[in-house]
């Protein structure tokens, strides 16, 4: 009695599930295709890319495997970033508690900028700017690991410095030797002065003495 009713229930229940099926569908194609997009720009981007799943490295790009001089991927997957770091950095504490710290700060606040030392698989140290940046992977939160090499930067700031206590230094030693003469020329004129006229010579004496105070 009932029967065409339920039928009648049956078609719009599958009605909203097709409905739900094609939105599903669409996206996850969406979803496919920004993920297709972001591996492309990932794998063919001349800076240093690495992804961290967890507190070690699961890819990078060819240009991480340039920089680092890994030879392949492979060599830098599974790695912990302290394993291609020497082992104390800069601030003193050890690479891998320093990483740990870094990476804890990204997954917390999705972000974390730094420098940081890196050791490349020849045993070379150097420099470089860490963004970390936390992106889904998978249905999973992984670290996307931009790496900037700084070393031009870190020595340029190192010649300025030096230039900078150079130059500090060249002032001194000329407002020294300002000085000097000025003094010289004081006492020079002083004295003949005072062989002229000791009365004038005394009077520029005491001027000397008012001026070195």
């Amino acid at each position: 009695m009932n029967r065409p009713f339920e039928i009648e229930n049956y078609k719009n229940e599958i009605g909203n599930l097709k409905q739900k099926l094609s939105l599903y569908e669409t996206q996850y194609s969406r979803q496919l295709e920004t993920e297709r997009g972001f591996w492309k720009i990932f794998h063919n981007s001349s800076d240093a890319i690495l992804i961290l799943g967890g507190d070690k490295f699961i890819d990078c790009n060819e240009s991480a495997v340039r920089m680092l001089k890994a030879g392949n991927i492979g060599k830098l997957c599974s790695k912990h970033p302290s394993d291609i770091s020497p082992e104390k950095q800069p601030d003193g504490k050890t690479s891998y508690d320093k990483a740990n710290e870094m990476i804890s700060i990204a997954f917390d606040k999705g972000y974390n900028r730094f420098e940081w030392m890196h050791k490349k698989l020849d045993g070379e140290v150097f420099p470089v700017e860490v963004s970390l940046t936390a992106v889904e992977y998978k249905n999973n939160i992984v670290l996307h690991a931009h790496l900037y090499d700084i070393s031009l930067q870190k020595k340029t700031e190192v010649e300025l410095e030096k230039y900078r206590k150079t130059l500090k230094m060249l002032v001194r030693r000329k407002t020294n030797e300002i000085e000097l003469t000025r003094n010289n020329t004081i006492e020079t004129l002083a004295t003949l002065a005072e062989f002229r006229n000791p009365e004038l010579g005394g009077h520029i004496c005491r001027c000397k003495k008012y001026l070195s105070t």
